[in-house]
């Protein structure tokens, strides 16, 4: 399952990132790396972008992005 199809309040936990370059980078920066848990705290009326709880941090993350970040529920 992918980050984007992760339903507002569940936990996940991330296995894999399929993005590169500098987007990467960022999200390597706020704790989004394979075996890091996180949840969904909201997600936006139009669905982007959706606040994510991660490393006791708040992070808002797109779409698109989202879509390329396989997660397994907790």
């Amino acid at each position: 399952m992918t980050l984007d199809e992760l339903e507002q309040g569940k936990k996940g936990i991330i296995e894999d990132i399929e993005i590169s370059g500098m987007t990467l980078q960022r999200l390597i920066s706020l704790g989004f790396t394979p075996g890091a848990e996180l949840s969904v705290v909201r997600k936006a009326p139009l669905l982007d972008p959706f606040d994510i709880s991660i490393c006791g941090s708040l992070v808002a993350v797109r779409k698109d992005e989202a879509k390329k970040i396989i997660v397994k529920e907790v």
